[in-house]
Formats: structure tokens, sequence, C-alpha cells
């Protein structure tokens, strides 16, 4: 069993492992962009950060829940076990899952 594990270079006998339990609690930051659809106003006043945890509890697939205004979790997608590295899904993967469910959340989709 390895908790927090960051073993660099990871040992030889970890290279078939698997997680049977991970999470990974994350903040979103807003961003200015073009493609931004939340004004300038909506950034500034933002006062709960949008939480992330990415979750997975074997055998179950790899779940991105996220809370964007302090309501709770929802669960916004989940990725099969079978096509996400031991590490995790990618940070590509998770901002898309967050950047939809803000989408939906705030009537842009």
């Amino acid at each position: 069993v390895l908790v927090n594990s960051a073993l660099d270079p990871e040992p030889k006998e970890a290279f078939l492992s698997i997680p049977a339990y991970s999470i990974t609690p994350l903040l979103a930051k807003p961003m200015q962009s073009e493609g931004n659809f939340m004004s300038q106003k909506d950034i500034a006043e933002e006062e709960t950060p949008t939480k992330i945890i990415i979750l997975r509890r074997f055998p179950d697939d790899w779940q991105c829940y996220v809370d964007v205004d302090g309501s709770g979790f929802e669960l916004v997608d989940s990725a099969p076990a079978n096509t996400v590295p031991k590490q995790g899904p990618d940070n590509e993967w998770i901002a898309g899952c967050v950047k939809r469910h803000m989408a939906f959340k705030f009537g842009q989709y």
C-alpha cells in the first residue's frame, strides 16, 4: 500500500500496479480569454471557487465531480479506467469536464 506516492523513479515492482483508491482535490481559477463566456464582472465577483474532485474507487472508472457554486459536488463525467494512465486523467480531460459543467450550469450550452 502506497499513500500519496510520488516515487521518482518509480520502482519496477510498481510498474504493473493499479490504483485501488485515488482522490485528487483541485480548484479552478477564472481565466480571461475571448472564448470565456463569463464577463469580467462575473469573474471579479466570484466568491466561491470552483472545486473539483477526481476520484477512482477500484474497480470503478475515474470520475470527475464539480461544485461551481457551493451547492455541492455533482458527477460530471467518467472515464473508463482502462483508457486512463494510473496517475489519473490528464488536465485536458479535467478542464473539458469543468468547462462543460459550467456552461450547463450557467446556461451557455
